[in-house]
């Protein structure tokens, strides 16, 4: 670069660098993806990963950083496009996880529900038993206060028929 270039020159060549830079992700990516389609539809299942495609192993197979994705460049444009390549990916194995995820949250709510009803009827027999604790208390006391009153009673009133 020559000292005669004017700084519109320069900017237009740093914008040029920069949108190869982008295109050359951007065709890392589509590559990677594809080869990625391309195994899933030759075997089935993605051979890699535990069968398990993710925005972390599409970026593996690009080749580039998966932090890049949220970067200005590729956060609008780029990401969408992987994560929607990811929800569709696997269209089958998705299908089954979420039917496999909602019975599993459908038994832990039948079981969450069980839970709740029988901590109501222990908090509940809990209570009862400290009322019934406190009844206790109370009788006893008054039995003791009757049994004095009692005592008293004799001592102060001979009972008739005794001599």
């Amino acid at each position: 670069m020559s000292a005669n270039k004017k700084p519109a020159d320069v900017s237009q060549i740093l914008e040029e660098n920069r949108q190869a830079q982008v295109d050359e992700y951007v065709g890392k990516v589509d590559r990677a993806m594809e080869a990625i389609k391309s195994e899933i539809e030759k075997f089935g299942k993605y051979p890699e990963n535990d069968g398990k495609v993710s925005l972390a192993e599409v970026a593996r197979r690009a080749g580039v950083y998966q932090s890049t994705f949220n970067s200005p460049n590729h956060k609008h444009t780029t990401l969408p496009r992987v994560k929607e390549f990811i929800k569709t990916a696997l269209p089958n194995k998705n299908a089954k996880k979420g039917r496999a995820r909602s019975k599993a949250s459908q038994e832990a709510a039948k079981w969450k529900e069980k839970f709740n009803a029988v901590n109501e009827m222990l908090d509940l027999a809990v209570r009862e038993r400290n009322l019934q604790e406190v009844q206790l208390v109370k009788a006893n006391d008054e039995i003791k206060e009757l049994k004095q009153l009692l005592r008293l009673a004799k001592r102060a009133v001979p009972l008739k028929g005794k001599k």
